[in-house]
């Protein structure tokens, strides 16, 4: 029987080379997955996003302008001092408008350029130009908490309001004054508003 006899020595040739499994024990089982997209899978897993943190309350109350003065000065004392906090900031509601996302916001702060002799007019730089012509851009600015935000639909242009909010600091903005605004987030009002001397002024 050669035929036979030449199976038997190949099958034999096959485990001594290991192609078997040496010995004739049984290979080990790999713990990887069997297909490139599968480890490739694997590979990608990412791990949960950890729940945001909450901010820590304080029971800081300050003016808008001395807030956007505070990180003009030194943004690091400002970041230790106010950012990922929930503080109470008062201002005048300059405007309540949306963003281009249709994120409501209040300006709390917009500074204004000084009285300018022609002579200083003159000498403005472009952007300076502009402000002084058609004014600067809001400089603190609170988005409006989506629960409570019905609440500013009561608010009147320059009232004197104050708002709870989680301050998120500094933001660049090249068309600011100064090169950046302040940035509040979850605005809520903690009182309704009272109306400013200027509105007073104007109604008579």
């Amino acid at each position: 029987m050669p035929n036979h006899n030449a199976r038997l020595w190949f099958i034999a040739s096959l485990q001594v080379f290991g192609v078997l499994g040496c010995g004739g024990s049984p290979q080990e089982t790999s713990t990887e997955p069997a297909s490139p997209i599968a480890r490739l899978s694997k590979a990608l897993e990412q791990p949960p996003t950890p729940p945001a943190e909450k901010p820590i309350q304080t029971n800081i109350t300050i003016d808008a302008a001395s807030l956007w003065r505070a990180y003009g000065q030194n943004v690091v004392a400002a970041d230790g001092q106010y950012t990922g906090k929930q503080i109470k900031v008062t201002g005048t509601a300059d405007k309540i408008a949306a963003d281009a996302d249709g994120h409501y916001f209040v300006a709390l702060f917009t500074p204004s350029m000084p009285p300018l002799s022609p002579q200083q007019v003159a000498s403005l730089t472009p952007q300076q130009a502009k402000w002084f012509n058609q004014g600067c851009p809001p400089a603190v600015i609170g988005y409006l908490d989506n629960d409570k935000r019905a609440d500013f639909a009561a608010v009147k242009p320059r009232q004197k309001i104050e708002v709870s909010a989680i301050a998120k600091g500094m933001k660049t903005d090249r068309e600011a004054m100064q090169g950046y605004v302040i940035v509040l987030e979850r605005c809520v009002l903690v009182h309704k508003p009272v109306e400013s001397p200027d509105q007073t002024g104007a109604s008579k």
